[in-house]
């Protein structure tokens, strides 16, 4: 907010709500959906890098490591991008000792689909965030999974959730994009969004404050996620564990435990062709998006928790072993 202008009482109340959700407390993890062994477990330091080469990596792989600190000793150590080869940006490495034995780890989380053959010189597994449907054709390259915006959502869930289950949309279709990315299927979606008469939409380009968003989505009965710098975002994630009626065009990567049409969202086609169509029929049918909302914050619980990735993460870890 510039100097010398007087926020807007909407504003205010935003804030003050932020505030308030900050305060609270998050909710707990749901049974654990990987059981990676105690025995191993106990026998396991995760050795992680001491600082990341690049300040937003903090954001992309930090929950990762917060999930594994309460199931194994994690250290932090100097060196670990000494042998990252040069050129080779998008991810970060760690290290993996039980006993005697040792993995090299990469966290390629890096919004390219493609995958950097270099990373299998050095490392014996990769976790790749932006994980092709149809995979790399080498088991040791598996799925990443994704992570939400912030860590903040996890303190202001049991809020959203709330106001989504309390059944009094303020919207019927929302969907708030940055202009930045994904610039021309974005446009097209607004476009026909906006042109439309079928119901009502809330959203466009221009960026709010994060808990702003989320409430807005909350609030929505339907929520429109589009591709960003790569096919998965973002939005999808925090979307999933609001709860959300989620319609999306199809997804060219996919997360650890695919998600499934009609169950966790809808998919319109590519071409945004029967977007609007999409969308007023599920906007038509409280029952459908109840079900397919209550299936998305399942999936997001089950799956995509950070505690529930760093299970995911270990038991693959020591798969490998």
């Amino acid at each position: 907010m510039r100097a010398g202008r007087i926020a807007r009482p909407s504003t205010l109340r935003s804030l003050a709500r932020e505030v308030r959700w900050r305060d609270g407390h998050t909710l707990s993890p749901v049974a654990p959906s990987w059981e990676p062994d105690a025995r191993l477990l106990a026998a396991t330091t995760v050795v992680w890098p001491d600082r990341y080469s690049w300040p937003p990596q903090a954001s992309r792989v930090g929950p990762i490591r917060l999930g594994l600190e309460p199931l194994a000793r994690v250290v932090r150590r100097a060196g670990l991008f000494d042998a990252v080869p040069e050129g080779v940006v998008g991810f970060v490495p760690f290290l993996l000792e039980v006993g005697g034995r040792r993995l090299a780890v990469a966290i390629d989380y890096g919004d390219e689909t493609a995958l950097d053959a270099s990373l299998l010189t050095d490392y014996d597994l990769v976790f790749k965030m932006q994980y092709l449907v149809d995979g790399y054709g080498c088991d040791r390259v598996v799925p990443g999974g994704f992570v939400s915006n912030a860590l903040s959502l996890y303190r202001y869930l049991p809020h959203l959730r709330d106001l989504r289950d309390r059944g009094r949309p303020s919207v019927d279709a929302y969907g708030r994009f940055g202009s930045n990315k994904a610039i021309e299927i974005r446009r097209q979606a607004v476009r026909l969004l906006t042109e439309q008469r079928a119901f009502r939409y809330r959203g466009g380009f221009g960026l709010i404050r994060y808990a702003e968003s989320l409430a807005e989505a909350a609030r929505a009965r339907v929520c429109v996620d589009l591709p960003g710098l790569g096919p998965l975002c973002f939005r999808l994630v925090d979307y999933l564990a609001i709860g959300a009626a989620i319609t999306s065009v199809p997804h060219a990567c996919r997360l650890p435990v695919p998600l499934e049409e009609e169950r966790h969202l809808v998919y319109c086609k590519p071409d945004l062709s029967d977007l609007v169509e999409v969308i007023d029929r599920l906007c038509r049918d409280p029952a459908r998006a109840a079900r397919i909302g209550g299936e998305a914050r399942t999936y997001f619980d089950r799956y995509l928790d950070y505690r529930q990735l760093a299970r995911y993460y270990l038991a693959t870890c020591f798969e490998r072993l």
